[in-house]
């Protein structure tokens, strides 16, 4: 009786500092599909929520995340592009740099914050040179629509013209230009 009394204080004790050490790490939201996640805490929720106050529809949300990310996010030069199994937003938020999988997690991210149904697209381009690349399709209006926030920093910074978010059928990531590898998440 007495090493039963002992072995629930042990795990009792073991429960209780479980807890405690559980106060210390953020809750983490996730969004899913094909075995890939993004996650992302309350503050960068609490973050799209502050930069969507005042909007009055899902186009405007979607607005106002694609042109802060263009406008506050760097293509990072350096970095290899990579596609990852998780991508935390943490990352890219901290840093304020990210290749084409990175910004299209993280408005990806921003969107499915605010409860708007987007995700993201692999695609390789299959002109001279080849290359990989991520895009998002955005679910707003009744309808999907095709949006590249890389491009459009890109094109912004060097003074393009910008794609913007363009339906599905008109755009300019068709199938005819890209391999699409497959839907990422």
């Amino acid at each position: 009786m007495r090493k039963t009394v002992q072995a629930c204080l042990l795990i009792l004790g073991l429960m209780a500092a479980v807890l405690l050490m559980m106060d210390s790490f953020s809750v983490v939201k996730t969004g899913t599909g094909n075995g890939a996640t993004i996650q992302w805490d309350d503050n960068f929720e609490r973050f799209c929520c502050e930069l969507a106050e005042g909007c009055s529809s899902d186009a405007e949300r979607v607005t106002v995340f694609r042109n802060w990310i263009i406008q506050n996010i760097s293509y990072d030069e350096e970095s290899e592009v990579l596609f990852y199994q998780t991508f935390h937003v943490g990352k890219v938020m901290q840093s304020k740099k990210g290749v084409c999988f990175d910004y299209a997690c993280l408005f990806a991210a921003m969107c499915r914050s605010q409860g708007i149904p987007c995700y993201v697209l692999d695609g390789t381009y299959q002109g001279e040179p080849a290359f990989r690349h991520a895009w998002n399709r955005v679910f707003f209006d009744g309808q999907w629509w095709s949006l590249d926030t890389t491009r459009d920093h890109t094109a912004r910074k060097e003074g393009g013209s910008e794609y913007g978010v363009v339906p599905i059928g008109e755009d300019p990531f068709a199938e005819d230009s890209y391999f699409l590898i497959h839907q990422v998440f």
